[in-house]
């Protein structure tokens, strides 16, 4: 993420102003953004010469941190950063409070100390650093005055080796069939389990059931309001905080200003539960800043902590699941929804939550395996797992070979108008690249040699990653103000017609298995 002197709306989507040099025009715009988040109170006791900051963002205290070993760096990273231990320390403060308002203060606190860490190291030991933060230790490289050529050596090799890095092997979210298994899992303990067991794993639950559904992140997840739940005309409402930053908007530090209110229809099954988990929270044990889930005794944070909920679902895996090591993340059902969304019929609304991500090269990383979630959600239903699971509302596939098809070159077609001539089904058969009306392109068609079959199927897999990346890649462009919004649904089609094709055709596998 670029260090912003400003960031303005276009079209629904973020623009930055990004800051190129830590000129003396910059500290005095670094020092005015100092004063205005001091006078909020989330520069607690603190002014901008400090060798240290003292700050809040209502949830945690943080504190940032300038010293380094001034002995070290006249010896070591001097003679190729090219300016005094004071100049480098300025330039920290001032990059510092550029950030503010851009990033959360944690994140600010890590990119300072990876900093403060360089300062002491010769140019041989910084060109061999690696890790996340490379990006803003080069981009504070390049905005300190003036330059030399070890400096800009070592600025080159750091952004070769964060581009390395993200061009390597990607994560990816795990296997779905895990997800559907926890899913089964979570509802037949909720069915048994006890008073005290809900009220210790109702955080798992509650995550469970919201964030797989809409796409919440964590943090937005455990911010939820203690009053969050209401019954209207029938219907049952929750009430959760939706960060403010994916709209553009700077960080106030503040959960009034970085959070609004919205609410979203509920099953009166989650609803009753969310009751029923009020009812056993006693007044002196509910968090001073308002919200839903109630922290383990004694912790400096005051609140259920996003630390306090990892350990909370590594506990259901070891404890229910029986096994600690199961791949399930917090961040993972975000990224579940959203696919889903995609596959079932979202609205680019959807991808402007896409485009809300900080590093959409790292969300993309979930987003090029879309087959796979094809792949279980057929799975699930013709294994009786969930009957529910659907890809485009209660679409329904073959479960046998349909008794009246007609024969055509190398296989069958079930689509009876066509051997009277309407061809109405055949042009919506279309592979790009190739032609109208292709065969093997369609979902009505059978081929005869399992070769072909296996070679249709591949391709079919292949074309839902593809328009997966290619959604990504459109909306990364919308971004940047390259493309265009209907660039975006165009590509939505194309991901929507792939994956229905390639769950149709998954599923005449399983008919012949049958």
């Amino acid at each position: 993420m670029p260090i912003l002197a400003e960031t303005e709306i276009c079209g629904g989507y973020i623009r930055y102003l990004p800051v190129t040099r830590l000129d003396e025009e910059t500290r005095k715009i670094a020092v005015e953004r100092f004063e205005g988040f001091r006078e909020k109170g989330v520069i607690q006791g603190s002014n901008y010469l400090d060798s240290a900051w003292m700050i809040s963002d209502e949830v945690r205290n943080q504190k940032i941190d300038f010293s380094f070993d001034e002995a070290a760096y006249r010896k070591q990273a001097m003679p190729w950063i090219g300016c005094t231990a004071d100049c480098f320390r300025e330039c920290m403060k001032a990059y510092a409070a550029m950030l503010l308002g851009d990033m959360s203060l944690i994140q600010i606190r890590l990119v300072i100390r990876g900093i403060a860490e360089m300062a002491v190291l010769s140019c041989e030991e910084a060109v061999s650093l690696s890790g996340r933060k490379n990006y803003h230790l080069a981009a504070f490289l390049a905005m300190i005055p003036l330059g030399n050529d070890l400096r800009d050596h070592v600025i080159e090799e750091l952004e070769d080796m964060r581009t390395e890095k993200r061009s390597g092997k990607a994560r990816n979210l795990a296997d779905f069939d895990h997800y559907l298994s926890f899913d089964r899992s979570m509802k037949e303990y909720w069915g048994k389990a006890g008073t005290e067991e809900k009220r210790f794993f109702f955080p798992v639950y509650f995550w469970w059931n919201l964030t797989a559904i809409l796409p919440l992140r964590p943090t937005e997840f455990l911010l939820t309001p203690w009053d969050c739940i209401m019954e209207h005309e029938g219907k049952y409402l929750l009430t959760i905080r939706r960060t403010r930053m994916k709209k553009g908007e700077r960080h106030g530090y503040k959960i009034s200003e970085d959070y609004e209110l919205c609410s979203y229809e509920i099953t009166a099954e989650l609803y009753t539960a969310i009751s029923q988990y009020r009812t056993l929270v006693s007044e002196e044990d509910r968090p001073a800043i308002g919200t839903l889930l109630i922290p383990e005794r004694n912790v400096p944070s005051g609140y259920f902590s996003l630390h306090q909920m990892r350990r909370r679902l590594k506990a259901f895996c070891r404890e229910v699941l029986h096994d600690g090591s199961y791949p399930i993340h917090l961040g993972d059902t975000r990224h579940l929804a959203m696919v889903n969304l995609i596959l079932s019929g979202g609205s680019p609304v959807v991808c402007r939550e896409l485009a809300g991500h900080e590093d959409i090269d790292i969300s993309s990383h979930y987003y090029s395996n879309m087959s796979m979630v094809v792949e279980s959600i057929v799975t699930s239903r013709f294994r009786g797992w969930d009957p529910s699971s659907a890809l485009d509302g209660q679409k329904r596939y073959y479960l046998s070979l349909p008794e009246k098809r007609f024969r055509v070159e190398n296989g069958w077609c079930d689509h009876l108008p066509v051997a009277a001539g309407d061809v109405s089904e055949c042009v919506r058969s279309y592979v790009p690249g190739g032609q109208i009306g292709n065969c093997l392109a369609c979902t009505h068609f059978y081929a005869d040699r399992k070769g072909m079959r296996l070679k249709i199927l591949d391709k079919a897999k292949k074309q839902v990653d593809e328009d997966g990346i290619y959604l990504m890649q459109m909306i990364e462009l919308v971004r940047k103000s390259l493309g265009y919004e209907e660039d975006i649904d165009q590509a939505l089609l194309r991901i929507r017609s792939s994956g229905d094709r390639y769950g149709k055709l998954l599923s005449k596998v399983y008919r012949e298995e049958k």
